[in-house]
């Protein structure tokens, strides 16, 4: 994952990685008959003794939890950060001005010297301005972000879980969501059960990716009423996203 995402730790096991060939490790025909050439790779590391496994998938467990239920909530929060903005009737949002409480999730508080800043008179959105000022930078920022992210949704997901670098077993999930696994010489039952909680938690988190475009697609039609200046649908989507990563980035820091 790109430096630019403030994800929580779960979501940071996936990368972008070239198709397997055959003779890598395990035997895998059907990734090897992909017509894709590249897949977006989950690899699980989990570590040994005991208990250890077990603990780390909890910890990835409840972080993912946490990331749905942020989800859930993103767009109702919004929602009431418009609302009390717009009832306040302040044509110039000056942090200062709103009323107490707003400003003490730190989410909400980023986004208000964003809105301050596109009123009338705050900044020139002429056509060269868009091109190569603050604007364009951000929106060019925020076509990365979204790349980055659909880079790992939009291709084959290849699904590996090791225990302390030793291969456990390998899964290729196609786009119907089909799933093919070979597994490692000797895996034992309790390991094949430590395989299919990283299945279930690399599955779950490419839906949470998806889930992040529409929260921020939703949360920019919210904040696009708050933007005076011209284009202000396109501006307010890298907004949506500041908003959504610094909610994510909560839980990255929480030590869950």
């Amino acid at each position: 994952m790109p430096d630019e995402l403030n994800l929580p730790q779960v979501f940071q096991h996936w990368q972008a990685a070239p198709a397997a060939k055959a003779g890598n490790e395990l035997s895998f025909e059907a990734l090897s008959a992909a017509p894709m050439a590249q897949v977006s790779q989950w690899i699980l590391d989990l570590p040994a003794g005991s208990g250890e496994a077990e603990a780390f998938l909890a910890q990835a467990e409840a972080q993912l939890q946490a990331t749905q239920a942020l989800l859930e909530a993103a767009p109702q929060r919004l929602e009431l950060f418009v609302s009390r903005l717009e009832s306040g009737g302040e044509a110039h949002y000056a942090l200062e001005a709103f009323p107490a409480g707003l400003t003490e999730q730190p989410a909400e508080a980023a986004l208000l010297p964003w809105v301050d800043a596109f009123q009338p008179g705050q900044i020139s959105f002429g056509a060269e301005g868009l091109a190569k000022g603050q604007v364009g930078e951000a929106v060019a920022q925020f076509q990365q972000v979204v790349n980055d992210l659909l880079g790992q949704v939009l291709h084959l997901a290849q699904v590996e879980t090791r225990l302390e670098g030793q291969l456990l077993a390998r899964s290729l999930v196609s786009w119907k969501g089909d799933v093919d696994t070979t597994w490692g010489e000797g895996t034992q039952a309790e390991e094949r059960k430590l395989h299919q909680r990283s299945l279930a938690l690399a599955l779950t988190s490419r839906l949470a990716m998806l889930s992040m475009f529409t929260t921020v697609t939703q949360g920019a039609a919210k904040i696009a009423v708050l933007v005076a200046a011209p284009g202000g649908a396109l501006l307010a989507l890298p907004a949506a996203w500041k908003y959504l990563n610094t909610l994510l980035s909560q839980i990255r820091d929480s030590h869950l």
